[in-house]
């Protein structure tokens, strides 16, 4: 057996036999157990004695110890944390970053939907986490999902996509990073600044307008401007450049292949829809967000019906998805 699905039985885990069951199962490789019961010990029993586990999906779970993972550095490949209760605190970083062969990571939150009354609310420090990523940290990373984090900084998440190439996903539903410039106005934020000159500074911000002059010959003004250029604005306009370039980078990155989720763009709206089919809250926010972009479409959008049909099939039950569906 290599693949298990335990997924949404919430007490399956009440006897520790069936724990010690699974110790038998040594070639499996992939194992979801999230909306259980599953506990610090019964992870400390899966990651001693299956080692050979590339992918674990311990969502809303009663985890709350993460260390037993690292006896899983050199195998994990994929980790599900969504609502997870060892999110709360700063140790889970250095635990994260030491699984070297990640590709797949999500530590989303939505405390709303909590299957546990004890699940305290997320609050690791996001762009410390982010900050140990862009250190050439969990190189391998396609998949990060940090939905429902809040105060996420704008400087750590660009280091983040900058040192990571092979991003192909990454969740910032409700949170204020979906609405960076990047995300929403691509090509403005590759030529935007980050560095302005101080008042006393003789040469002005470099810009596309100035990096580019149309005039072939320079006035004895200018020249003389020139003389006056301290280090310290020359080290300015190597700066703007330096942002520029990155700038330019990120841009590319983002209108390329790069899945980005979110409530800030009709493309983050669809993404979301597509991607939490089964997260009420998440659903609910980009649905009326939906409405709000599409309210005076003139042209009827089968793609956008057929995709909020599928969304009210999978959450029949839930009243508020229902009616933010039907607006």
């Amino acid at each position: 057996l290599k693949y298990l699905n335990l997924s949404r039985n919430p007490f399956i885990f009440g006897s520790i036999l069936l724990v010690t069951n699974l110790k038998s199962l040594t070639n499996l490789r992939k194992l979801n157990v999230s909306y259980t019961n599953f506990n610090n010990q019964c992870l400390d029993i899966i990651a001693s004695d299956l080692t050979n586990l590339e992918y674990l999906d311990i969502s809303c779970t009663r985890v709350s110890d993460l260390a037993p993972l690292t006896q899983l550095r050199d195998k994990l490949k994929s980790l599900f944390m969504y609502n997870l209760r060892a999110s709360i605190s700063d140790d889970i970083i250095n635990v994260i970053c030491s699984l070297s062969r990640l590709q797949q990571l999500d530590v989303s939150r939505d405390i709303s939907t909590r299957i546990f009354a004890d699940i305290s609310e997320s609050n690791y420090n996001v762009n410390l986490f982010l900050d140990e990523l862009a250190d050439k940290k969990l190189v391998e990373l396609k998949y990060l999902d940090i939905s429902g984090k809040t105060d996420i900084q704008e400087d750590a998440l660009m280091n983040f996509i900058d040192t990571h190439p092979k991003l192909k996903f990454l969740g910032l539903a409700l949170t204020n990073a979906n609405s960076f410039d990047l995300f929403t106005r691509p090509l403005i934020y590759s030529f935007q600044q980050v560095h302005q000159p101080s008042n006393g500074d003789t040469l002005a911000a470099a810009t596309p307008a100035t990096l580019h002059s149309s005039s072939s010959t320079p006035s004895l003004s200018s020249l003389s401007s020139i003389q006056k250029i301290s280090i310290t604005n020359l080290s300015t306009l190597r700066c703007n450049l330096s942002n520029l370039n990155l700038n330019q980078h990120l841009w590319k990155r983002v209108s390329g292949d790069l899945i980005v989720t979110g409530e800030s763009t009709e493309q983050q709206i669809i993404a979301s829809l597509k991607h939490y089919k089964s997260r009420q809250v998440y659903v609910q926010r980009a649905l009326i967000q939906l409405f709000t972009m599409t309210k005076h479409l003139e042209e009827t959008r089968l793609d956008l019906i057929q995709l909020i049909v599928e969304i009210i099939q999978t959450n029949v039950k839930s009243l508020n998805v229902i009616l933010a569906a039907s607006t």
